[in-house]
Order: structure tokens, then C-alpha cells, then sequence
């Protein structure tokens, strides 16, 4: 069900696989093809290293190997969000902020091991990427 009044929305994947969106002002809204204003993208192990971009759900398949998102210039980017659901088990994604810039004030990568359907969104507020 959705959340109350201004408790913001949720982010789901149902067991077709689709991920959703719902909330107290948006009915149940399937977000393949960019439904609810984010645009969804599968990424696999040859595509990796991915650049990413904002206002994106990255559906990670790390089965042949690991994979790589790296993570936009927050210069710019100031209330955009990035979501990655790690979906399979067999190798890490891994989240790696944009040079020196950070996420939740360290410079370093996170890694999202070997467990599936793992999910992580980060929402950048113009000097760093924090996770939500």
C-alpha cells in the first residue's frame, strides 16, 4: 500500500521482475521504459564500466563478473538521485564516485557483494553523493 501523506514514496521490485514506484500522490507506476520520470537500464558484465547518469535505475546482472558504475560529477546534480538494484548472485557492483568526489564523505568505492536483489540509491546535494 502506499505510504501516508508526505512520507515520501517507495521504490519496489515485484516478482515479475518490473521494478515500481508508488506513493501518496502517485498510483502503483511500472518504471520500464522510464515510466514515473526515471529511466531503467540493464547492465550486464560487458557493459561494465558504466558511466551513469542521474535520474536512473541501473538493474545490475553481475553473473559473468563484477560490474562497475561510475557516478556522475556532482557539479550540477544537486537533488538527482541514482538507483542501482544488484539483482543476481555471482560477483560484487561496484559504485565508484567521481574522482575525488564522495560518497557519505569517503573517497572510496561501494561494493555491492554477492547477494542478490541488493539495493542502493544515492541522492547528491551539489559537493558529494550521500546514500539514502
Amino acid at each position: 500500500s502506499a505510504p501516508g501523506a508526505g512520507a515520501g514514496g517507495i521504490f519496489y521490485v515485484k516478482d515479475d521482475g518490473i521494478p515500481y514506484y508508488i506513493s501518496n500522490s502517485t498510483a502503483e507506476t511500472s518504471l520500464v521504459g522510464g515510466g514515473g520520470g526515471l529511466t531503467v537500464a540493464a547492465v550486464a558484465t560487458g557493459d561494465s564500466p558504466v558511466t551513469g547518469a542521474v535520474d536512473t535505475v541501473y538493474i545490475v546482472n553481475s553473473s559473468g563478473g563484477n560490474v562497475e558504475i561510475d557516478l556522475p560529477a556532482v557539479s550540477g546534480n544537486s537533488g538527482k538521485t541514482i538507483d542501482v538494484l544488484h539483482k543476481t548472485i555471482g560477483n560484487n557492483c561496484i559504485v565508484d564516485p567521481n574522482g575525488s568526489e564522495k560518497i557519505n564523505g569517503s573517497t572510496s568505492s561501494i561494493t555491492m557483494s554477492d547477494v542478490a536483489f541488493q539495493n542502493l540509491t544515492l541522492i547528491c546535494d551539489g559537493v558529494e553523493w550521500y546514500i539514502r
